[in-house]
């Protein structure tokens, strides 16, 4: 304690980030300079402007991990001793890195700060399961879970608490180490399907490529979910009764005359096309590139969902 302000020795601390005041904001912009000089007359295709936009990314993302890694380095060598003055610099300097360098909006800045107050207190409840209660009347120290008639302190170790937030670390970054391993995190928490590439040039012509999204596993993920079904399967009633006292209404395809050969038990479903124009803002040939999509929707779904961009599938592009 100094000067009544509550002071914190320094650990190997993956949440600071990027210190030096000193740090520009650069973008990288010799490396994508020199490379888009490089053979400019021979990019006239979208796969290689994806190429650029690729290898642009993967140098940005290098810097500022390279960056951030500098950072942390100059933290464990120097060791001093942090306030919230200190947390607070190095935070906003995080934020500006993502809303001026990254051009992240503020939403997106914000969503993220809200998530890490939702992780801290993560954390917090980590360390709440290894404190142990110290009677100072009596010098012991007891487990969390035995009573106590005075008022005892609840203190954890110092080891404990370096070993837990080491986890936490650890755990943090090992999702975003690779791609690779951010994906396999994905699949195992939350059945995340990774779009499947499909050639749809003939041979001997310039490669193109349709990216295809599996329209069972979408469907299988949304049914997953028993409250959508259960509205679904509600609104179908609901419609079929209300077509059936009065035969002038018609909801969908199901309540015209070629609808009754449809069976009640199965699902309608709307497919729709759209040719989209992209921009690419580092390609040589800016808002010339066309790509179709395919999306679908669930005729069946309550009309309060129905306005929900959410509820609009891709499946193919």
């Amino acid at each position: 304690e100094k000067n009544n302000d509550i002071c914190i020795l320094p650990a190997d601390n993956a949440q600071q980030r990027s210190n030096d005041p000193n740090i520009k904001s650069n973008l990288a912009a010799n490396d994508l300079e020199s490379y888009l000089v490089e053979d400019d007359n021979e990019r006239h295709s979208l796969t290689n402007d994806n190429i650029e936009l690729d290898v642009f990314r993967n140098d940005q993302e290098a810097t500022i991990g390279q960056r951030i890694t500098s950072s942390r380095m100059s933290w464990d060598q120097e060791k001093d001793i942090v306030n919230i003055s200190i947390i607070q610099k190095s935070y906003a300097s995080f934020m500006l890195q993502l809303r001026e360098e990254l051009f992240l909006p503020k939403s997106i800045t914000n969503s993220i700060s809200s998530y890490i107050g939702t992780l801290l207190n993560y954390v917090e409840s980590l360390l709440e399961q290894n404190v142990v209660t110290y009677d100072s009347s009596i010098g012991s120290i007891l487990s969390s879970s035995q009573t106590m008639h005075n008022s005892p302190k609840k203190t954890i170790e110092i080891e404990m608490l370096n070993s837990t937030m080491n986890q936490v670390r650890d755990a943090v970054e090992s999702i975003i180490r690779n791609e690779y391993q951010f994906l396999n995190y994905c699949k195992n928490y939350f059945d995340y399907n990774p779009t499947e590439q499909i050639i749809v040039s003939a041979p001997g012509e310039k490669l193109d490529y349709a990216y295809y999204i599996s329209m069972d596993k979408t469907l299988f993920s949304i049914f997953n979910n028993q409250h959508i079904l259960i509205e679904i399967l509600d609104n179908i009633k609901r419609q079929q009764k209300i077509t059936t006292n009065n035969e002038d209404f018609m909801f969908s395809f199901r309540n015209a005359n070629y609808g009754t050969r449809i069976d009640d038990d199965n699902l309608l479903i709307q497919l729709y096309a759209d040719e989209i124009g992209l921009t690419n803002p580092i390609g040589v040939k800016k808002d010339q590139h066309k790509m179709f999509m395919i999306y679908f929707s669930l005729e069946d779904i309550p009309d309060q969902r129905r306005s929900v961009i959410l509820h609009k599938f891709s499946c193919t592009l």
